[in-house]
């Protein structure tokens, strides 16, 4: 009951959130709000794309860590039993390697991660090119710019011992 309340409530308070930037955002300057919410698809897109890899990946590693606890409480619980029948060498041995499973399949997780996010590094790029064309002026097709940051400009001196910074407007 407390995850599904903490679930629901924690997005409601990302979908306010959202609401609130995008409001906030468009009234700052709309053009560049639309630009920054026509990324949103992508995000869910990827969002989507890495939920299956991240599910199985982590039922995974809780699973090896459920074995690792089960050995814990019952070598724990047994100690007399195990200390009569001298294994405790065998039984830490055996408590190592279920460790040592638990350490692999959360490692595990992370590279199914990173393959999968490895695989889509070549789009990625290409949105990340796209917006910084969008940006620098170069749309294609000798079109304008959408925007045209106005920022400083550093001139090097005459003297070149030291660099002029000068406002420059669009």
């Amino acid at each position: 009951r407390m995850a599904i309340s903490g679930t629901g409530l924690s997005a409601i308070v990302d979908a306010a959130t959202l609401v609130l930037t995008s409001t906030v955002m468009f009234i700052l300057h709309w053009q560049l709000a639309l630009v920054s919410l026509a990324l949103l698809p992508l995000l869910l897109l990827v969002i989507w794309g890495l939920t299956g890899p991240m599910k199985r990946a982590q039922r995974m590693a809780m699973e090896r860590a459920a074995h690792f606890e089960t050995h814990a409480v019952e070598t724990v619980s047994a100690i007399d039993t195990i200390k009569a029948f001298r294994a405790e060498d065998h039984m830490r041995v055996r408590g190592e390697v279920r460790f040592n499973e638990t350490l692999d399949a959360g490692f595990r997780a992370v590279g199914e991660l990173t393959c999968a996010l490895g695989g889509q590094q070549n789009q990625v790029e290409q949105v990340v090119d796209a917006v910084q064309a969008i940006f620098d002026g170069d749309a294609g097709h000798g079109k304008r710019p959408i925007f045209q940051a106005t920022g400083p400009e550093i001139i090097p001196d005459a003297g070149c011992s030291r660099l002029t910074i000068r406002r420059t407007a669009c």
